[in-house]
């Protein structure tokens, strides 16, 4: 974001590139460290040209202050400059077709992971199998290789091969399991084809991380009351996601030498952020798909949290719920309309100070308000509905920043 420590960052870099006595090395460091900063605030125009700068400068420079020559585009440098490039999706397809060929034709498992981050950002799989193969057999079996490896075939177009990686990850590896944003990753994806696949991918997601310790208490007792819709729950058994042989996770996994740990009671985080991204994953599939009372069972329970201040709110938090209102949104009914309304409402609330009095939790907010101000113009019914809404939750002053009065 374009606060202002970012901003004074910026300026002082900009100040140093302007110093003759840095040196061609430290010049190549401070396009960096510029392309990261742009990088982060999805400015891909700015990104792509320090990276070019950075890439143009000579291999070879001399040290400053000492008699020696210093190799400037090593494997540092593209190591560090290859996850900033994986933000966006420009900057990915630039490093792909003008950083990739630079690299040597054997791999490292560092500069590998890095390539394969751009790949799966850039959703091109083909060159993400040529990336493992360069590989040496060892490094290629590595879970982390294989994980990004998933992303890249997923993102890619390729979900019978990613799902097959996820398979094995999951319960053929000893010591292995995807990430959870991984499995955040392929729930959102599952669920443009097949909601049921998605739940599937989800209680999959729930049982592995609860085996591994990483699911809290607080959302797997909310998952035994909510549960699965009927489709979901007669096929479990049946689906590509659960382990081989109708066998539970937790067999497959103590088999495999991971016995089974505790599930966390975080008195200061009712949910991770992790476990966030997953859940809201499925939430904004429930939305697409028009199922509203399964999204609202489960947008209720933090509603409530947010109101109890067990959930507290953070940019994450404001981030992964705006994506579930914007998945609201896109089915313009009043009841999933209102369902937008009443998240932004218990974040306000729960906020210090207001969600709009915060740049980042404002930042984060900002999409959905575009949405709301696009539909209040288009739908006179819609614009009357969630004005008198707001005001019946006692949340009026949210409205001026949905359609804001133009002074006379």
């Amino acid at each position: 974001p374009a606060d202002a420590p970012t901003l004074d960052v910026q300026r002082k870099a900009l100040g140093v590139l302007r110093d003759g006595r840095l040196g061609q090395a430290g010049h190549v460091a401070v396009h960096v460290l510029l392309v990261w900063l742009h990088a982060a605030r999805r400015n891909t125009h700015e990104t792509l040209v320090h990276a070019r700068r950075a890439l143009q400068a000579a291999s070879v420079a001399l040290e400053p202050g000492a008699l020696a020559l210093r190799h400037v585009h090593g494997e540092r440098f593209f190591a560090t400059l290859l996850p900033a490039l994986a933000m966006t999706r420009p900057a990915a397809d630039f490093a792909l077709s003008h950083v990739l060929p630079l690299l040597p034709r054997t791999l490292s498992p560092r500069l590998a992971c890095a390539v394969l981050r751009c790949c799966a950002t850039a959703r091109n799989a083909s060159v993400a199998l040529d990336v493992v193969s360069r590989l040496p057999e060892a490094a290629a079996a590595s879970p982390k290789v294989r994980e990004l490896l998933l992303r890249a075939l997923l993102r890619g177009g390729r979900p019978a091969a990613a799902l097959q990686e996820l398979r094995e990850l999951t319960y053929a590896l000893p010591g292995a399991s995807p990430s959870d944003t991984t499995f955040a990753l392929v729930v959102a994806h599952t669920a443009h084809t097949s909601l049921r696949a998605a739940e599937h991918a989800f209680d999959a997601w729930l049982h592995v991380a609860a085996h591994h310790g990483r699911v809290g208490r607080a959302l797997l007792a909310q998952y035994d009351a909510v549960g699965l819709t009927h489709d979901a729950r007669t096929t479990l058994r049946q689906s590509s996601f659960a382990p081989p042989h109708g066998r539970l996770p937790s067999e497959v996994l103590s088999a495999l030498g991971t016995p089974p740990a505790e599930p966390q009671s975080r008195a200061s985080g009712f949910l991770r952020t992790s476990e966030l991204h997953v859940l809201t994953a499925l939430l904004r599939g429930y939305a697409a798909a028009g199922l509203l009372d399964r999204s609202r069972m489960w947008e209720t329970w933090l509603i409530k949290a947010l109101a109890s201040g067990a959930l507290r709110v953070r940019p994450e938090l404001v981030a992964c719920l705006a994506l579930v209102q914007r998945a609201h949104l896109v089915r313009r009914s009043v009841e999933h309309v209102r369902a937008c309304l009443d998240l932004i409402v218990a974040v306000d609330r729960a906020a210090a100070g207001g969600l709009m009095t915060r740049p980042m939790l404002r930042l984060n907010q900002l999409p959905v308000f575009r949405m709301l101000t696009y539909l209040a113009h288009k739908d006179k019914l819609l614009r009357n509905d969630m004005r008198g809404y707001l005001a019946d939750a006692q949340a009026a002053h949210l409205w001026a920043h949905i359609l804001p009065e133009r002074p006379d």
